[in-house]
């Protein structure tokens, strides 16, 4: 028998990013597990910044889309097709845009007294809507939302109200809790507790991406049995498609490569690729850094004969960014302590499914940390203290000089982390909350 869950997620194919990978990978699986997917999502010409066609192939074609524009987005529309405005916001700004509708769509929410919880509450109202119509039109057993943003699921929390249908609430991050999410007022910040603390009870399942998020989610609720981990992961369909459009590639120099945006800049990072350059023990033309996504800003050395070390390749689809990840001699990535001792970054996964030594600056005590020494993929170094990275690339370098930078990673405990694998833990849930 058929069961059907409604997917409520704006960031869905031709949006892209390390959100979009999530969603998009269950609903690639979840039929093979009894379970038909509608999703209810944003139009594909959202103002959103980061787009990648290409993974629209991976939306199997049975599944049922339903896009919902959000009022913003049109609003913006209408105003930069006003005659003249164009060569006004030229002159204002002093320089072009690439996307003067997104740019008009941020200004629309300069008051940010007016958003809540988030930038997508307006379109959240009218997705409430669609998503009711669905409902009863379709004979859906469960409703799964995640976040960001946060407005799925107050979406999901109006369907629990006016409909009593089954609902599973997907968080990939922090919300009250998390230390990149500034708000405008303390009231801003209660109202937020307090809705939270709603979702969290109201929902027959709540889902995180770490135990340590689960763990935090559980201290709002009075039923403690309702949590469940289902880490980010990777696809081995992906890597398979890249390894086969790789072939024999060898790449010459020492290339080591982080692929997606730094929570902070690794600035400890390039002072210990400086001091390896200064003192000879990493020769210049040696070494290549590859930053794979779309940067404001360019790092630059004390030394201007080495700027041609670093290569931007601007954003890449997700298939080009898994070929960077196998084309590479090693990665890396950073956590700050700030940030990170109770979150993986989405990436990590597909870090460590490339089977390529990994340098990962984060705090020694966090579970980015267990998750690289468990599965035996890298070095470990805390992410302000140069001498022990630097250290620690040098050691990588010596490795990949000598012909000995193998590592042997526990590639049965990295499978649990595949995607299939991962939406059978989804579809067990929904089986649960729905009784069937």
């Amino acid at each position: 028998m058929t069961k059907n869950v409604l997917f409520i997620v704006y960031y869905f194919p031709p949006l892209s990013g390390a959100g979009v990978q999530r969603p998009l990978k269950f609903v690639k699986y979840l039929r093979e597990f009894g379970w038909l997917p509608f999703i209810l999502t944003t139009t594909d010409d959202s103002c959103y910044e980061y787009k990648d066609y290409s993974l629209i192939q991976e939306i199997p074609n049975d599944i049922f889309v339903t896009r919902v524009a959000d009022i913003l987005d049109l609003i913006a529309g209408m105003i930069v097709k006003l005659p003249g405005l164009l060569f006004i916001l030229e002159k204002f700004r002093g320089k072009k845009s690439e996307d003067y509708r997104r740019a008009i769509r941020n200004h629309l929410l300069r008051v940010r007294f007016l958003e809540f919880p988030d930038s997508q509450f307006v379109w959240a109202i009218s997705a409430y809507f669609s998503a009711l119509k669905l409902i009863r039109k379709y004979p859906i057993d469960v409703v799964f939302t995640t976040s960001a943003p946060y407005s799925n699921h107050l979406i999901g929390l109006w369907l629990k109200k006016s409909s009593g249908i089954a609902w599973v609430a997907d968080f990939r991050d922090e919300w009250s809790q998390n230390p990149i999410i500034s708000t405008p007022t303390k009231l801003h910040l209660a109202l937020i507790k307090k809705v939270e603390r709603q979702i969290i009870n109201s929902a027959d399942h709540v889902i995180s991406v770490s135990d340590p998020f689960v763990h935090m989610f559980r201290s709002l609720s009075e039923n403690v049995q309702k949590f469940t981990t289902i880490t980010n992961g990777y696809d081995e369909k992906d890597f398979e498609d890249a390894r086969s459009l790789l072939g024999e590639y060898k790449e010459r120099k020492f290339c080591i490569t982080n692929v997606g945006t730094f929570y902070e800049l690794p600035t400890h990072f390039f002072q210990a690729v400086e001091a390896l350059l200064t003192s000879g023990e990493i020769p210049v033309n040696d070494l290549r850094i590859v930053l794979v996504g779309k940067y404001s800003y360019q790092f630059q050395f004390l030394n201007p004969a080495w700027k041609d070390i670093i290569c931007y390749t601007g954003y890449l689809s997700h298939n080009e960014a898994i070929t960077e990840l196998l084309k590479a001699a090693a990665l890396f990535f950073i956590i700050s302590a700030k940030r990170g001792k109770r979150m993986y970054p989405g990436k990590l996964f597909e870090y460590i499914a490339a089977y390529k030594p990994i340098l990962a600056m984060v705090p020694t005590d966090s579970i980015a940390a267990e998750l690289i020494h468990r599965t035996r993929t890298g070095w470990v170094v805390p992410p302000d203290n140069m001498f022990s990275i630097q250290s620690a690339l040098a050691a990588i370098y010596r490795n990949w000089k000598s012909g000995n930078l193998e590592i042997e990673p526990d590639r049965d405990w990295i499978r649990r982390y595949e995607r299939h694998n991962l939406t059978r833990s989804l579809a067990k849930i929904l089986d649960q909350v729905t009784g069937k």
